[in-house]
């Protein structure tokens, strides 16, 4: 008999022992007074059968719930208001720490020198042990070395250093070892590779960085030896600072994305000051070494090149662009408010000019925006086709802008910050998702092989930047409906009819198997914390026929969509955060290295299948504002989601930091 017959077997057996203890105690029962008799009934069942009773009633209960809802009109109005779930918020940046410290603390502590002990006489091969000392050839000791300077405590006595907390940390640590020069010669003047060092700072502009970041003043010529030693020792401390802090620059970016908002998913920021000093002393070519810090791949050396020639291309009467994210309502101040003025006396028609001629004439450039500054808006507005309400947003200033030259370079040197979180090296083969774009495009062997249209999240649900690794493809999949959507959109409508799930073919999932929604008590956190909504597969799921899986945190992932049409519109930010694609069938096929027919194949078998990716690949869901195709031609696209302002912020807050740090003073 099979293992399944056996327990079959054994359950028949159990339940014809309870029916006869049933039996029996039924029998006893009967003897006994009517009262007794009932008593004692109840209380075997609710020994056999502990949960009968509770079971029973909430049958019932979900019975009602479907037939005459306004029973519960009084459990609805005691349900506590829902909790929105809100997504990530955007932080008030934080640069890094600074801290000042003396100078002479850097030095190790002196150390007595060990006693000199003469060699004495040694024996040749020939002798008799009669001790015989050797002679000294000095023509083999060869030419004795100038001694180099070293920092000493004299030098540095007196003075302190503001720095960052990881490069006073990393000066500490190299030159308490090794307090020798490493950019001042025997003359106590800067040597060659200062000079390199300096001229590598100078271009830092050309990578799209900010030269006043690394300056550094020369030493000043001194008669006094005493103040030409301190002064070369300033210097040394105060180059090496300014070259660790370009190494991390370059290597890691000058802002941590994660700081700026919880939309900003990368490792743990690292500075790693320690190895870039390591690094520094080491090298014969320490500014080639600097250089090699940034990304070396192809989109980099594009937006570089675009870089040179948008600032070969400024002239001196360009406007500054417009801060990001510049909002200015009737009667508010604004400092970006002239520029605004500037820019229409630019781009208004000459009809528009001459009707509002006083207007700009008597404009002195002051930030209030007044009724008759209103008033010329609104004319610039209906003139390009905007809403005429006179607030001056990103629409009306995109109109303005035009991506002028100055405009394009902030965007320009933004996505060159933006690159240095990601790896220097993308891989050969890989998925770059550019959110501003609105496009998804696979790399195979370093150039694009396929791109397509997508649908990201709306402003309200922004997707977030991040990296990750595609694992897997479900076809005909099950939609989980995340806790937010549950919360923030569909839980009223279940609460007035739960029969709204199974109409739109949702189930009810807990503990890995399905539950009536009629029995779930909706009102209670408790009770819908306890289950999952899915949406099976099939027409009309929200995923439609695929999804690609990059397991992360967010919950997000690209996937099919019925909503076709949401691809030929221009702005395409509808999605709650995931990536609807355009092209489903042909991304599938490509991260899977197979065919569409193959793909196809998989989804006419409509069953719910996960297929593994066998060449897992690196995935960018990425925010690039101006992006190089495969030729190098840069394209710019809008600040979707206001990141611009938000980056612009911190690196502006981080110029200001940097403009205490490197100080060397008194103390």
């Amino acid at each position: 008999m099979s293992e399944l017959g056996i327990a079959k077997k054994k359950r028949m057996r159990t339940g014809i022992r309870l029916l006869t203890l049933a039996l029996a105690a039924s029998v006893a029962i009967t003897a006994m007074p009517v009262g007794d008799a009932k008593a004692q009934r109840r209380t075997l069942l609710e020994q056999w059968f502990a949960d009968a009773a509770q079971r029973a009633q909430q049958r019932r209960t979900d019975r009602l719930r479907r037939t005459n809802p306004e029973l519960f009109a009084t459990e609805r109005a005691k349900a506590a208001p829902v909790k929105k779930i809100t997504g990530p918020s955007y932080y008030t940046y934080k640069t890094e720490d600074l801290t000042s410290f003396s100078l002479a603390g850097l030095l190790p502590e002196p150390v007595a020198p060990a006693p000199v002990r003469l060699k004495g006489p040694s024996l040749g091969e020939d002798d008799w042990g009669v001790p015989t000392p050797e002679g000294v050839d000095l023509s083999k000791t060869g030419a004795i070395e100038p001694v180099m300077p070293r920092l000493t405590e004299a030098s540095l006595t007196g003075w302190s250093m503001t720095l960052e907390d990881g490069i006073a940390d990393a000066l500490k640590a190299h030159y308490s070892k090794q307090p020798d020069y490493l950019w001042v010669g025997s003359d106590l003047r800067p040597n060659g590779k200062a000079s390199d060092l300096l001229t590598t700072f100078s271009r830092s502009g050309e990578f799209g960085l900010v030269p006043e970041d690394y300056e550094v003043s020369l030493p000043q010529v001194a008669a006094n030896p005493e103040e030409a030693e301190g002064a070369a020792a300033r210097f040394e401390l105060a180059l090496s600072a300014a070259a660790l802090r370009y190494a991390a620059d370059a290597s890691s970016g000058r802002i941590d994305p994660n700081k700026i908002s919880g939309y900003h998913d990368f490792p743990r920021y690292g500075r790693d000051y320690k190895a870039h000093m390591a690094a520094l002393a080491e090298s014969d070519d320490p500014a080639a070494m600097l250089e090699s810090q940034h990304p070396a791949n192809e989109r980099f050396a594009s937006l570089m090149a675009e870089l040179a020639e948008l600032r070969a291309s400024v002239s001196d009467d360009d406007i500054e662009p417009v801060k990001p994210g510049t909002l200015i309502k009737p009667g508010q101040e604004h400092e970006e408010l002239p520029k605004i003025v500037e820019l229409i006396r630019r781009r208004a028609s000459d009809e528009l000019k001459a009707e509002h001629a006083a207007v700009l004439s008597d404009y002195d450039g002051a930030p209030v925006f007044g009724e008759e500054l209103v008033g010329l808006v609104k004319a610039f507005q209906k003139e390009n086709g905007l809403g005429a309400d006179g607030v001056i947003g990103r629409n009306t200033i995109a109109k303005l802008q035009h991506e002028s030259p100055k405009a394009r370079i902030s965007k320009i040197e933004l996505s060159m910050e933006r690159l240095r979180w990601l790896p220097h090296d993308l891989g050969s083969r890989h998925v770059l998702i550019n959110q501003p774009a609105y496009r998804a495009t696979y790399v195979s062997g370093g150039k694009a092989q396929l791109s397509m249209n997508v649908v990201v999240g709306k402003p309200s649900n922004q997707t977030s930047f991040f990296t990750d690794t595609i694992e897997m493809v479900e076809v005909n999949p099950y939609w989980n409906v995340p806790r937010s959507i549950l919360v923030n959109e569909m839980l009223g409508n279940i609460r007035a009819n739960p029969g709204y799930l199974s109409s739109r073919n949702y189930e009810v999932v807990s503990g890995g198997s399905t539950r009536d929604p009629y029995s779930v008590d909706w009102y209670s956190p408790e009770g819908y914390k306890s289950v999952y909504i899915r949406q099976r597969p099939g027409g009309g799921n929200a995923l439609g026929e695929l999804k690609i899986l990059f397991p992360n945190r967010h919950a997000i992932y690209m996937h099919d969509t019925p909503a076709k049409k949401l691809f030929s519109h221009s702005m395409r930010a509808y999605s709650h955060g995931c990536v609807r694609l355009a092209d489903p069938r042909a991304m599938a096929a490509a991260v899977l290295q197979t065919s569409k027919e193959q793909v196809a194949s998989y989804i006419a078998g409509g069953q719910n299948q996960t297929i593994p990716v066998k060449n897992k690949l690196p995935v960018y869901v990425s925010y690039f504002t101006a992006w190089p195709d495969d030729d190098g031609d840069v394209g710019y696209y809008a600040d979707v989601y206001g990141r611009d302002k938000a980056l612009t912020k911190a690196l502006e807050q981080t110029r200001e930091m940097r403009q205490s740090a490197g100080s060397i003073a008194e103390s």
